[in-house]
């Protein structure tokens, strides 16, 4: 998911169909979970951007922005279960996309997972395709469809994070709105992606209607946006945060909502899944045949990002980027090895762009604490550094046998989830999701040290926090992780 700020991979698509933006007053911001308050008012009355429908809808919840600490309503839709703002207030993005954000979004905030995925799982006859991405960011997809799926691709995205993209990528991206580009007037395509883009829109049928005529007769759509069932006080706040992102989400489709929608434009042949935080749909006129992620799709987009690092060495934030998601991706996959042959690149990349060593834990413990906000943090260090941390330490414990600098590398990736969250809770999920399974795997670390005690403590930190997780910006232990460390406590 593209975090705050958002809207630069909706500004492509929305055009016409936005509102007029807004500025922000100078307010301080609130905290953690008290930024949510659930309310389940029903018998409201507001429209609904996605089925139209008015009357009987619930207030849901107030979420105070993180940005400008206003507060927004969210009211979920009696008739299609989409949930929506009223009123919607936008936000000019392009405020936000200074070389910072750009740099975070390249570095830690693009999930290049979720973009290549549902480009790897369709499976098209044999010969040369077609493909659009609108909103496409950075433009990862088209790099990846360009380099390994021998496309022909071609992108739109006004604002900055296109412009930087198409220069570092050497992609072809066209800096405006779709309805503005005469080239693209009649063109057609094979293939039309547009990610995290429809929660953006004020009219999504109007969206939708012109990207339909913009394909060609056997055409796929594949289109995903957040999915409406994880605005729920169980998802956790960094996630759900990221999901509302109040001033630059105006709508999130329940899955009842996005098939109705591309029924309406005759799509006959709709798939969608539920992937992480996303509903991922794929819609054609024509058959076309969707397959299940086989094991070696994942190693397509891991050679991919891989290849793309060495491609682009001489782009430091390009380059960590890539060997960062080779690395976390090598070690969700549990292919600890080629994890440990990633490793030396990228802590090289980290000493170029930063001069700082990995290893020495006290030098990067002193840029956490002297971190002020979002902005300073990218000049003191990697904004995925504590993910780099988590597969460090995974190959020290799984491939180099040293459960000593495995513990050490835990240690300075809790510590850092910790500093993230506590810099920008939405726009650092994924330190959210690592933060306990770190403190589980040091504890793990130290029973291989022989550290009884110390394995105890960590272990013993995880259970206090899932009663009191009010010192971790309300981040609680996941049952999976907190199951584990009671039974090895």
């Amino acid at each position: 998911m593209t975090r705050l700020p958002a809207g630069s991979r909706a500004d492509a698509a929305v055009g016409a169909f936005r509102t007029c933006p807004r500025t922000a007053p100078e307010k301080t911001m609130p905290q953690g979970p008290t930024m949510i308050a659930w309310k389940n008012e029903p018998g409201r009355t507001a429209r609904c951007p996605a089925c139209g429908a008015r009357d009987g809808q619930t207030h849901s919840l107030d979420v105070t922005s993180p940005l400008t600490g206003d507060t927004l309503s969210l009211y979920a839709c009696a008739g299609c279960g989409s949930r929506f703002y009223d009123p919607f207030v936008p936000f000019e993005s392009d405020r936000f996309y200074t070389d910072r954000h750009i740099q975070y979004y390249v570095e830690a905030g693009a999930g290049i997972g979720s973009i290549l995925q549902p480009l790897v799982s369709l499976r098209l006859a044999p010969g040369s395709r077609r493909f659009l991405d609108v909103g496409c960011g950075f433009g990862f997809s088209l790099d990846f469809a360009t380099h390994v799926l021998c496309w022909s691709a071609v992108g739109v995205e006004p604002s900055r994070m296109g412009r930087a993209g198409k220069a570092a990528l050497g992609v072809a991206i066209s800096n405006d709105y779709l309805e503005n580009i005469p080239a693209l007037q009649a063109a057609r395509f094979d293939v039309i992606s547009t990610s995290e883009v429809l929660e953006h829109v004020g009219d999504p049928a109007a969206f939708v209607d012109m990207l339909a005529s913009r394909m060609t007769p056997g055409g796929v759509l594949v289109l995903g946006t957040p999915n409406a069932e994880l605005v729920a006080p169980e998802t956790d706040a960094a996630t759900l945060m990221g999901i509302l992102s109040p001033h630059f989400h105006t709508v999130l489709f329940s899955e009842r909502a996005l098939r109705r929608l591309l029924d309406r434009f005759g799509f006959a042949h709709v798939h969608v899944a539920k992937t992480g935080h996303q509903l991922m749909a794929h819609a054609s006129h024509r058959p076309f045949r969707l397959e299940p992620l086989p094991r070696r799709d994942p190693l397509v987009i891991l050679k991919y990002l891989m290849d793309a690092a060495g491609r682009l060495a001489g782009r430091p934030a390009v380059m960590i980027g890539f060997l960062y998601r080779a690395l976390t991706g090598a070690t969700h996959l549990g292919l600890y090895p080629m994890g440990a042959r990633i490793a030396p690149s990228l802590r090289r990349a980290v000493a170029a762009a930063y001069g700082l060593d990995l290893d020495d834990h006290a030098a990067v413990a002193a840029r956490l604490d002297a971190v002020t906000d979002f902005e300073d943090l990218g000049g003191r260090l990697p904004y995925c550094l504590f993910g780099i941390y988590y597969g460090l330490g995974m190959a020290a414990l799984h491939v180099e046998n040293d459960p000593a600098r495995a513990i050490g590398c835990f240690d300075m990736g809790f510590a850092a989830c910790r500093r993230f969250l506590d810099i920008s809770l939405e726009n650092f999920a994924e330190a959210a999701h690592l933060l306990w399974i770190m403190r589980l795997k040091g504890g793990m670390a130290r029973i291989a040290a022989g550290d009884a005690a110390g394995a105890r403590r960590a272990f013993g930190e995880i259970v206090a926090a899932a009663h009191d997780p009010s010192p971790y910006r309300g981040i609680a232990p996941p049952p999976h992780v907190l199951e584990q460390a009671r039974d090895m406590a």
